[in-house]
C-alpha cells in the first residue's frame, strides 16, 4: 500500500509505503506543507498500539526556520504519552 499526499508535477513529495495487508488511516496534514520548506505524509496504523508514522521532507533550499516551526506544530498536534510516533524523512540539514 502506498499512500503519498502533496504529489503534483514538478514539486516535491513525500510517502509511506506499507504492505497491503496492514490497515492504516490518513491523518490530514495538507494544512503544514509548504512547497520545498516540508512536505509532510503522516498515517495511523490501525491497530490496538497506538502508532503513528510521519514522512517528511525539506529540499535543501527550503526555508530552514519555516521547517522548524511547521515541524514544531505538527508534533504538538500528534503528540500523546499513549502514541508511539515514528518519523522517518530526509532533513537535509547542512
Amino acid at each position: 500500500m502506498i499512500h503519498m499526499e502533496n504529489c503534483l508535477l514538478g514539486s516535491y513529495c513525500v510517502c509511506i509505503f506499507f504492505y497491503k495487508s496492514i490497515k492504516f488511516s490518513v491523518i490530514n496534514v495538507d494544512n503544514c506543507c509548504v512547497n520545498q520548506d516540508i512536505d509532510v505524509c503522516a498515517v495511523h496504523h490501525d491497530s490496538t498500539v497506538r502508532k503513528f508514522f510521519k514522512t517528511i521532507y525539506q529540499s535543501p533550499s527550503g526555508n530552514f526556520n519555516k521547517f522548524i516551526t511547521q515541524l514544531d506544530m505538527i508534533l504538538q498536534t500528534l503528540y500523546s504519552p499513549k502514541v508511539d510516533l515514528i518519523i522517518c524523512g530526509d532533513i537535509n540539514i547542512n
